[in-house]
C-alpha cells in the first residue's frame, strides 16, 4: 500500500484528531526542482505526475524518513522506537536510556524520576507514526500566485480545463481541510518551510479523501 508522509507540526493537532469517516486532504507539489540545470540555461522546474489517483487506500505516516516509532504529540519530535515488550506499566529511565539515541528529547517529555508510567499516560503524550488509512476519492490541480501581499489560487480537474478561481470561502475551507487556520497560513508555511516563491505562478496536486 503506498503511503502520504508528513512532517507538518502546525498541522499535528488536525491528523491526529482524524477519525473513521472525517475528510481528508493533502496537498503536494506537482513540479521538482532539477539541481544544477540553471547553469545550462533552465529554471530547473520539471512537471511531476500525480503519485495517487481516485480509488487509492493509502497509509498516512508521520515523519517516514525516521527510525522512531513513537513522537511527541505537542512537537512532533521522535520519541522511541519499539516498546512492544512492556506491559501496563513501564520505566521512563528505560525509555530514555534505550531510546533517545534515535531521537531528540522534547520539553514536554516527562522527568526521568518517573519511574513508572500507565500506558493511558503515554498514549496522552506520545503517537504512533502509523497515523491510519484514506481512500483517496477526489484529485484534482490547484495554481497558487502572489500578487502584492495577496495570495491568489485556482484550481481544475486536468490540464484540458481552464482554471476557475476560488473564492474567499473556498480558499479558507481548502485551508481548513489541510489542517491550517487560513489560507494565508498555508501559503506562509509553504514559503517558509520548503521556500516556495509564489510570485511565479506554482502548482499543486491536491487529494481529498475519507478516513477509513
Amino acid at each position: 500500500m503506498k503511503s502520504l508522509n508528513h512532517t507538518c507540526v502546525e498541522k499535528l493537532p488536525f491528523l491526529l484528531g482524524l477519525k473513521k469517516g472525517d475528510s481528508y486532504q493533502t496537498i503536494r507539489k506537482a513540479w521538482h526542482k532539477c539541481a544544477g540545470c540553471e547553469q545550462i540555461g533552465s529554471d530547473g522546474i520539471h512537471t511531476k505526475p500525480p503519485k495517487y489517483k481516485v480509488g487509492d487506500k493509502v497509509n498516512l505516516v508521520w515523519n517516514r524518513d525516521s527510525r522512531a516509532e513513537y513522537f511527541c504529540k505537542r512537537h512532533g519530535n521522535p520519541i522511541i522506537t519499539n516498546y512492544s515488550n512492556i506491559d501496563k506499566k513501564f520505566s521512563i529511565d528505560w525509555i530514555i536510556a534505550k531510546n533517545f539515541r534515535f531521537g531528540k528529547e522534547c520539553n514536554c517529555t516527562p522527568p526521568v524520576i518517573y519511574h513508572e508510567m500507565r500506558r493511558e499516560l503515554f498514549d496522552n503524550i506520545f503517537f504512533n507514526k502509523n497515523l491510519g488509512t484514506v481512500e483517496i476519492t477526489k484529485r484534482e490541480i490547484i495554481l497558487i500566485r502572489k500578487e502584492g501581499n495577496n495570495y491568489f489560487c485556482l484550481r481544475r480537474k486536468n490540464k484540458r480545463e481552464s482554471w476557475t478561481e476560488l473564492n474567499i470561502g473556498e480558499t479558507q475551507e481548502l485551508a481548513e481541510k489541510d489542517g491550517m487556520g487560513t489560507f494565508r497560513k498555508l501559503c506562509e508555511y509553504f514559503e517558509r518551510e520548503q521556500n516556495i516563491d509564489f510570485t511565479s505562478n506554482k502548482e499543486f496536486w491536491r487529494y481529498t479523501g475519507v478516513v477509513l
